[in-house]
């Protein structure tokens, strides 16, 4: 496995959103959100940990198994989620910064060891790892050694 960038979870949530007129908020600013959780995520325990510690108790009632339909409730601004920085690629929703809350993650590639890979399939790692990914999302996603 090859590291190829950290970044931060961020809260996002739809520019016409109250919160997302804010740089920065807490935790507490949550209470009385729909909060979209993605069970999946290599986070959620944390997460859902972090939440229940904060007595945010909604963060679980609204599981969305799909990217794609996730991101579909927060351009509707049927709710918010905290995400890593780098799925804020609409232009209708913001990162906002969530005091108090220390998670990142890092994104690696990942390839069999001794099994021989075809052309195509060395060059798209070549590719991946010699990428530049601070440049490739919002924020602050800082690059690791490739």
């Amino acid at each position: 496995k090859w590291p190829l960038f950290e970044e931060d979870f961020t809260l996002v949530a739809h520019k016409d959103r109250a919160l997302a007129r804010r740089n920065e908020v807490e935790l507490k600013d949550l209470a009385g959100e729909t909060i979209f959780s993605r069970p999946y995520c290599e986070q959620g325990e944390r997460l859902a940990a972090i939440l229940e510690e904060a007595d945010i108790d909604n963060w679980d009632a609204h599981r969305v198994v799909s990217e794609h339909d996730l991101l579909e409730l927060l351009q509707a601004n049927m709710g918010v989620a905290i995400l890593p920085e780098s799925f804020v690629a609409a232009n209708d929703l913001r990162a906002i910064r969530l005091r108090g809350v220390e998670m990142r993650r890092t994104v690696h590639a990942y390839s069999v060891s001794g099994r021989q890979r075809s052309p195509a399939g060395s060059l798209l790692l070549k590719l991946l790892r010699g990428a530049d990914w601070s440049a490739a999302g919002p924020g602050s996603m800082s690059r690791t050694a490739a």
